[in-house]
């Protein structure tokens, strides 16, 4: 792991000569527990955040009071985005396109928290635009790319003589919607971000993932989608499985999906995901297998890649130095500015054309569903948004 850490070293010394140099001054929209993650990483990045963004005077007022950002307003516009050079959208996803749109055509670099958009068609229409605005940064937070781990799997370490890819399996538990439960827009079917659940929080992520660590894009679906209390009861802002008196309401999207994928190269891959996986906080598990070789990674040892071979049973190499959940936001936006000063491309950081295509993905395993588990070609449904 040697060339992870020179790799992680190299991106703090790049950060640490930029903030005696130049800070990037920054906006963030949103005022939820991501837009908080956002600020404290660009804090440690050394960034000057100059503006947050919220949806009501008092969300964006107090926002702005607690974390010491000396403009607010409630909506961004092209009068009020000032000096901004990045702007940082932690949004609910609905709301992601028309900020994205306006950062682009306003030739302001956007870092855009997943997914980029649940509407295929917008999707589409921000690859097309990043890609008109070549020389703006453009990216999508998929941060599990920067754990040290998932890189050197990805980088092709071991593989060497291991073969062709034949299968993938994973999964991506979470327990925040076990009953009783916050209410929350994602639960709500009168918003149009909460088309799904699991898949654009979650799913989104491990497709990601697998196509991150693999190099091959998904190119069928097959998936079936779990909701074993369609029906609930809210009250005090809390969704019970049962209980009087309380609001009856109806949650249409899944708790739990379960996906077969089809890769270009012609692997399968096995994925679970869920919402209500009691215990589980973010649990990320994912496995390549080849022919002489097999490769994991998991979130609860993320220093870890696991190796195993026929004979020798499993290797496991770990990165003592490598961070944790929060430094793969911090890593991820030093690469958005080692990207901005230094006028590259980057090969880690998910571009607008890698989120446009997950986004492709999610529609499609929202079909299968819809047509109980047939599959999905992926390249078809792309056709009808790209052309």
């Amino acid at each position: 792991m040697a060339e992870y850490r020179s790799e992680r070293t190299a991106l703090l010394i790049i950060s640490a000569c930029m903030l005696y140099t130049v800070r990037m001054k920054t906006a963030v929209i949103g005022t939820g527990l991501i837009a908080r993650t956002h600020v404290k990483a660009l804090r440690e990045c050394g960034e000057e955040i100059v503006l947050v963004v919220g949806r009501t005077e008092s969300s964006a007022a107090s926002f702005a009071a607690e974390c010491g950002i000396p403009r607010h307003e409630t909506k961004l516009t092209r009068e009020n985005i000032g000096d901004a050079e990045c702007i940082h959208i932690c949004t609910p996803p609905s709301l992601h396109y028309e900020a994205a749109k306006l950062c682009l055509e306003e030739e302001k670099h956007v870092v855009c928290e997943k997914p980029l958009s649940l509407e295929p068609r917008e999707a589409a229409e921000l690859k097309r635009l990043a890609a008109l605005h070549d020389d703006v940064v453009s990216a999508v937070v998929f941060n599990n790319r920067f754990y040290p781990a998932v890189r050197k799997i990805r980088s092709g370490a071991g593989k060497a003589d291991a073969g062709s890819l034949l299968f993938s399996c994973g999964h991506y538990f979470q327990e925040y919607d076990v009953l009783p439960a916050p209410f929350s827009w994602r639960c709500d079917a009168g918003r149009p971000d909460s088309r799904f659940r699991a898949v654009s929080e979650i799913g989104s992520h491990i497709v990601d993932l697998l196509e991150f660590m693999t190099g091959e894009r998904v190119e069928k679906v097959c998936a079936v989608f779990i909701n074993p209390h369609r029906g609930r009861y809210l009250r005090g802002g809390v969704m019970y499985a049962e209980g009087q008196p309380a609001e009856k309401i109806i949650v249409n999207n899944e708790d739990a999906a379960s996906l077969m994928l089809r890769l270009q190269g012609g692997a399968a891959a096995n994925i679970m995901l869920s919402e209500i996986s009691p215990g589980r906080s973010n649990d990320v598990s994912i496995e390549l297998v080849y022919d002489s070789a097999s490769f994991s990674w998991c979130s609860d040892r993320p220093y870890e890649v696991r190796t195993g071979r026929k004979g020798e049973g499993v290797c496991v190499t770990q990165d003592d130095f490598g961070g944790g959940f929060s430094t793969t936001f911090t890593d991820c936006f030093r690469e958005v500015h080692a990207c901005v000063a230094e006028h590259r491309k980057s090969s880690v950081l998910a571009s607008f054309a890698d989120a446009a295509h997950v986004a492709i993905v999610c529609e499609s395993i929202g079909r299968s569903a819809e047509r109980d588990g047939a599959w999905i070609d992926v390249r078809e449904v792309a056709r009808e948004y790209e052309g």
